[in-house]
């Protein structure tokens, strides 16, 4: 049995911004603040937070604005799926997350702040991507 997470967060910057956040090296360890992997290619290997997290991307498509990718904790038994996809509006963008293949063992409110404060709210503050509450 597993289970599903499906959020939103919207960014005051474009979708180019927070694509580009998300699939480049460098700007993934800026503001995780670690050594990361990040291969944005199909089969292209996905590594942060000193391996805590891991997984594979296998849809990385710009112009459709969508990235679909593997998502393991270190310390989860399977991975799940993850599925971006960005939203225009005029100067800002809707970042939907829908995270399935969730083990049904992991807290997904947790889960779901983990992404936050993890990832987004980092992101916000150290690239500036003012996040639209």
């Amino acid at each position: 049995m597993y289970q599903e997470l499906k959020f939103e967060v919207t960014f005051e910057v474009p979708s180019k911004c927070i694509f580009q956040a998300l699939t480049e090296q460098f700007e993934v360890m800026k503001y995780t603040r670690c050594p990361a992997v990040v291969e944005p290619k199909p089969q292209g290997k996905y590594s942060i937070l000193e391996g805590r997290i891991t997984g594979t991307f296998l849809e990385v498509d710009n112009t459709k604005k969508h990235i679909k990718m593997t998502w393991k904790m270190k310390d989860w038994k399977s991975e799940s799926l993850v599925n971006f996809t960005f939203i225009d509006r005029d100067d800002e963008c809707t970042l939907s997350i829908v995270q399935s293949d969730i083990p049904n063992d992991v807290n997904c409110e947790n889960l779901r702040k983990g992404w936050m404060t993890q990832i987004f709210e980092p992101m916000s503050s150290i690239c500036g991507y003012p996040i639209d509450n």
